[in-house]
């Protein structure tokens, strides 16, 4: 009953869609058949439409009506295998857009996974950088701390130094001042006793007749003068000149060293150059007792002058080189019999001539000679010990500048 009722109703779907198709057809035959029938005039050109009954079509051209169902179902199919192949074709273009897409996306990925992997590298590296260098840091803040705090300390012992030595400078300075006035003294008494010696000498050298007495009576001076003199160099130099060049020694040691302007150091320079004048004149007349007080003077007032770095050696030049000619050449002066000064038996007063011969004297031959007599001298112990007492070596300096 079901597949008959099922036939039934497949049967009427068919009638009714022969139906409307009929209708549809019907109509396009009426109007063909009227427009043939207005071309042939013999022909009647009313419609008559009982003619054309549903029975008469089905029966006269079924073939016709399955062609025209059948045309156009494959037109429809056609169309249709047209729509498809256009949707293939860009479901195609989509696809290997999407395949590009992807690969690129592939492609992305990878080199978002080497870029994330690099970072994570390089920020391993440097975060293992950072803390070295943390480290380094604080290690070396300890370090600057600690030295910081050994500067701090040392500044401390500095400062207690400056003043302890200003004290000193103090004292010292007082006592320079003290011996600056003891000197002036001395030296006003000298300059007063020469004018008595030269106010002595001058009517007994008009005299004529005196000649043998006013020797005896200059010599006899020239010998109170001499032992004078020396006596008062001798004094000069322990109590005064050889403090001064001491303490001139230690300041150079101690980056201190004085200016030539001071006003100390400027008198005690031009004092004692006013009295290196007057040897020239006066060493041929001094006595051999007084010969090493003489050669002291000398020699402390020529250090002191050179660690102070006055002016007055370079004005004075003439007079110091006579002075250390006639300490090498004083056979001309005295007895052959006698030796002194640079050939003096004595080793005390023979190194002293050397050293004032190096220190005034600038001729090649004369300089050898005397530094190969200093260099035999010093292989005694004596001469090695009187070296280091009067610090030679800043005697030898000049002769070593490089020029």
């Amino acid at each position: 009953n079901f597949n008959k009722n099922k036939m039934s109703s497949d049967d009427f779907i068919r009638k009714k869609e022969n139906s409307m198709f009929f209708k549809e057809y019907k109509q396009q035959y009426l109007k063909e058949r009227q427009a043939k029938l207005k071309e042939n005039s013999d022909i009647d050109c009313s419609n008559r439409e009982e003619d054309f009954t549903e029975d008469s079509f089905f029966g006269i051209d079924q073939t016709k009506l399955l062609h025209v169902e059948l045309s156009e179902i494959s037109r429809k199919l056609h169309h249709e295998s047209k729509k498809l192949h256009l949707q293939e074709v860009m479901l195609n273009e989509k696809e290997a857009k999407l395949n590009k897409i992807e690969n690129k996306l592939a492609d992305y990925a990878l080199s978002l996974e080497e870029i994330v992997e690099s970072v994570k590298k390089k920020s391993q590296e440097l975060e293992q950088e950072f803390i070295v260098k943390m480290e380094s840091l604080k290690n070396e803040n300890v370090k600057f701390k600690k030295s910081f705090q050994m500067i701090k300390k040392a500044g401390d012992k500095m400062k207690e130094k400056i003043l302890f030595l200003q004290e000193k400078l103090q004292h010292s300075e007082e006592k320079n001042l003290s011996q600056q006035h003891r000197i002036t003294n001395l030296q006003r008494q000298v300059d007063i006793l020469k004018q008595q010696l030269k106010e002595q000498e001058a009517p007994k050298a008009k005299v004529k007749t005196d000649l043998k007495n006013d020797e005896k009576t200059s010599k006899f001076l020239d010998t109170i003068c001499t032992n004078f003199v020396g006596s008062v160099l001798q004094w000069i130099t322990e109590g005064h000149l050889i403090e001064k060049v001491k303490s001139s020694i230690a300041n150079i040691k101690n980056g201190s060293q004085m200016a030539e302007s001071d006003f100390d150091v400027n008198v005690t320079n031009e004092r004692c150059m006013k009295v290196l004048v007057t040897f020239p004149a006066l060493i041929e007349h001094i006595s051999q007792q007084e010969e090493l007080f003489i050669l002291q003077f000398i020699y402390w007032s020529l250090i002191y002058s050179y660690l102070t770095k006055s002016s007055q050696k370079a004005t004075h030049k003439s007079t110091l080189r006579r002075i250390g000619e006639q300490l090498y050449m004083q056979q001309k002066f005295c007895h052959k019999s006698v030796k002194r000064f640079f050939n003096s038996n004595d080793c005390h007063a023979r190194l002293l001539s050397c050293m004032i011969i190096l220190f005034t004297i600038t001729q090649a031959d004369i300089l050898s000679q005397v530094f190969h007599c200093l260099c035999i001298d010093l292989q005694n112990d004596k001469a090695k010990e009187l070296f280091v007492q009067y610090h030679a070596t800043f005697a030898l300096y000049p002769l070593f500048k490089l020029t």
